[in-house]
């Protein structure tokens, strides 16, 4: 997506790595001007405060109950931010601010809800997600958004023509589940929509105003009335193409004009559209990560080489780790679904790092190993 433009987007990789369980540490940390691996451990409650988070940062939620509650992150002209495998949960504000020239940002694999305090009408809540004022090369993918009216929000205003050229975003495999309207509303930018699930979302799904130009491809919509506008509200029309979407039970799309070719930026894959729900239902959201937590005995250097045992990796089948940035690869033996070792304990050795997991099905897992 566009994340990986300009020099791509690596967050804190090569830097310190912390682990912090606390609003304090979270922070001190998110606000330092050191590049940063945050691995965020548990409940965080932010007590309604919007919480500044700096360049060069990872922050990456640990196993399956990472969540950040009760107020939201700004990212203020910042650049090469990744943010994964955290449930954002009740902001006054925006869940996640995004403005003023940031860049490079890669937002995977997180959920964005109201939690058990859900507002329909958006009176105490405002956007989920709100990317504006010439922010540029971001990728949002297999997250959840729920339990909100506005979910992504992308240009400030109809007045802020300086967003023409800026705002390049790509939405992929992401599930809008029940939201109501935004998915996303784009005023000026380039925005390009492919894989996501649509499923009973009472406004609309996507918008164009303001002369946007919007790629909408291989999505599955689901009970929405109104899966695309051109225009909406008093804002201006803007260029939005469809193609190879399912329109299951839903209305007729708008469309206008030719917008542009993705394939211009970046190289992807589509799935097929028909098939976009079971893959977004099984992969979208915190907790579709596959976090293993490897003790040891004793410390190890930055090469060591880990024990895996049966039970440490769940919802995989035959499984390998690619290492980023490095290369070095260990086959890591046979598990079944259940994340038991079919022929016995593995040894593998690779580098601390973070390493993606590949299983039978061809979905990726995600898997951390690092200093304990």
């Amino acid at each position: 997506g566009f994340c990986t433009l300009e020099g791509g987007t690596t967050g804190g990789e090569g830097g310190t790595t912390v682990r912090v369980s606390a609003f304090d540490a979270l922070k001190e940390h998110m606000d330092s001007n050191e590049k940063m691996i945050i691995e965020v451990s548990g409940t965080i409650d932010l007590g309604g405060s919007m919480t500044a988070l700096r360049s060069d940062k990872t922050l990456i939620g640990l196993g399956n109950d990472a969540r950040i509650i009760n107020g939201g992150l700004e990212l203020y002209k910042r650049n090469n931010i990744i943010i994964r495998n955290i449930t954002f949960v009740n902001a006054p504000d925006d869940l996640l601010k995004v403005n003023q020239n940031t860049a490079h940002l890669w937002v995977d694999h997180c959920t964005f809800t109201d939690g058990d305090t859900p507002d329909p009408e958006g009176e105490n809540h405002d956007g989920l997600f709100d990317i504006t004022r010439q922010s540029n090369y971001i990728t949002i993918s297999y997250c959840l958004f729920l339990n909100h009216s506005k979910s992504i929000l992308i240009g400030h205003s109809d007045g802020y023509g300086d967003d023409v050229g800026y705002l390049k975003t790509t939405i992929h495999h992401n599930w809008f589940n029940g939201t109501i309207q935004r998915h996303p509303r784009v005023r000026f930018g380039e925005v390009h929509c492919f894989n996501n699930y649509y499923l009973d979302n009472e406004l609309y799904g996507v918008a164009s105003a303001c002369e946007a130009d919007v790629v909408v491809e291989n999505n599955y919509f689901e009970n929405v009335p109104f899966p695309m506008y051109v225009g909406y509200a008093e804002s201006p029309d803007g260029d939005i193409v469809e193609r190879g979407n399912v329109f299951n039970n839903s209305g007729t799309p708008e469309t206008r004009g030719t917008a542009f070719d993705p394939k211009t930026y970046y190289s992807y894959t589509l799935d097929p559209a028909e098939n976009v729900p079971d893959i977004v239902r099984a992969n979208a959201g915190a907790g579709g990560m596959t976090g293993i937590d490897i003790r040891h005995e004793t410390p190890v250097s930055f090469d060591g080489s880990f024990e895996i045992h049966a039970g440490d990796v769940t919802r995989c089948g035959t499984i390998f780790f690619s290492g980023r940035p490095h290369t070095h690869r260990a086959v890591s033996g046979i598990w079944n679904l259940a994340g038991m070792c079919i022929d016995g304990s593995h040894t593998v050795s690779m580098k601390s790092g973070i390493y993606v997991v590949r299983n039978l099905e061809r979905k990726k897992r995600h898997v951390c190993f690092g200093k304990q």
